[in-house]
């Protein structure tokens, strides 16, 4: 019952840095998960990264705290810079198959909100490594638009529709993100389905409101 009630709480972690407090790999942790427990705590994991990181710029949590953090304040350029360079230190430093689909997870999704993926090899990058973050966590939302964006890149007769598949999914764990208006809006026609017709006009209409907002 105990680790299930901390397996998302920060707490632990404070309590382990208590007897352990020049251990930079649990800095590195403390910030990391303070910057995915939201609202303040998100500014402070940040500052703990920044910190930890001018000594030592090899915690690839400590990178990714930053790459959160970046998220948050809506800077995904920045945010999928600190990701990528974080799978560069995870792939290097060889860690857990589950902190590098998290780097790559992140890569994906902030790429897809920052340019359109043009690029084959590109958009082959953002697939598998959607792919592979969904397989350690198939709850987060934008992984879904990231992989059916990349599907909907391969410009396939079935692309559109498996793209759609893809926002139906993500949409299931937050109904309300802007950032499926245009992609699902722009599939759901390509698809050619009367079925489609409806979520269409209703993301086209998300999609028109937010581009005169």
């Amino acid at each position: 019952w105990r680790d299930h009630a901390y397996k998302n709480s920060s707490s632990i972690i404070r309590a382990a840095l208590k007897l352990d407090k020049d251990n930079q790999y649990l800095q590195a942790l403390l910030a990391f998960k303070l910057t995915q427990e939201g609202a303040s705590k998100v500014e402070e994991g940040a500052e703990i990264a920044t910190n930890l990181l001018k000594t030592n710029s090899q915690l690839v949590f400590a990178l990714l705290a930053q790459a959160n953090y970046y998220q948050s304040r809506q800077d995904y350029i920045s945010s999928a810079s600190k990701f990528a360079e974080a799978l560069q230190v995870a792939q290097a430093l060889k860690l857990d198959e589950w902190i590098v689909a998290y780097c790559e997870g992140g890569v994906a999704r902030t790429v897809v909100l920052t340019q359109d993926l043009t690029e084959p090899e590109q958009a082959l990058k953002v697939k598998q490594f959607s792919e592979h973050a969904l397989k350690f966590d198939p709850t987060v939302a934008r992984l879904y638009l990231a992989h059916g964006l990349a599907l909907m890149a391969e410009n396939k007769p079935e692309s559109a529709e498996r793209a759609c598949r893809e926002y139906d999914k993500g949409r299931r764990f937050d109904m309300n993100d802007p950032a499926f208006a245009y992609p699902l809006a722009q599939a759901s026609l390509r698809t050619g389905y009367s079925i489609r017709l409806e979520p269409a006009f209703s993301a086209a209409k998300m999609a028109y409101r937010l581009s005169i907002a």
